[in-house]
């Protein structure tokens, strides 16, 4: 017979299994620490589990694990792509007009801030010359005063010094214009 037969331990005393296969090392203990499997690798549970995991990886992925796109929703994916690119582009010109708008805001606001301040140093300069002028008119009347509120008969507190508030001056100017226009209506004759 030329076919295969099967040879029993009884006739070939001397062949033996080599199971160093089957012996584990420390190594592979302690691998199988770390993968957590609830049996032993010897096991008819390992088993089932390892021929479950073999037939898994021959059967193809059901269409919700199927990673790969159709053409349909890759166009789809296109579209969306460049449309949101669109309203990103759009967003961003929006908000450069807006930047530019600030910019320019800015910018007029600066100016006129700056036009403020030369308006501001001009009044501030327009207002010195003013109370020098003041200053020189009060020294020049003051004596003028005087000499009305004697003529006047008055003994008064007097016209005020040199240094007084310009508030002050023409306080002391109306209420001496009044004693005046008093004095020639009782010399008026009615």
């Amino acid at each position: 017979m030329s076919g295969l037969s099967i040879v029993s331990d009884e006739e070939y005393p001397q062949a033996s299994v080599n199971l160093s296969l089957f012996e584990s090392s420390d190594e592979d203990s302690a691998y199988l620490k770390t993968t957590n499997l609830s049996f032993s690798i010897f096991s008819e549970e390992f088993r089932q589990y390892h021929q479950s995991l073999v037939a898994q990886e021959e059967s193809p992925l059901p269409l919700s694990l199927d990673f790969r796109p159709s053409k349909s929703e890759l166009t789809d994916f296109t579209k969306d792509s460049e449309q949101e690119y669109k309203r990103a582009k759009h967003r961003n010109q929006e908000q450069a007009g807006e930047i530019e708008e600030l910019r320019r805001r800015t910018k007029l606001s600066q100016i006129q801030i700056e036009a403020a301040k030369q308006e501001f140093k001009q009044t501030q300069s327009r207002n010195s010359e003013l109370l020098s002028y003041l200053n020189q008119v009060k020294a020049g009347l003051l004596p003028v005063l005087l000499r009305i509120e004697q003529k006047l008969g008055e003994t008064g507190e007097g016209p005020p010094d040199s240094q007084c508030s310009p508030e002050e001056f023409v306080r002391y100017t109306r209420e001496l214009s009044a004693k005046v226009a008093k004095r020639k209506m009782k010399s008026e004759p009615q």
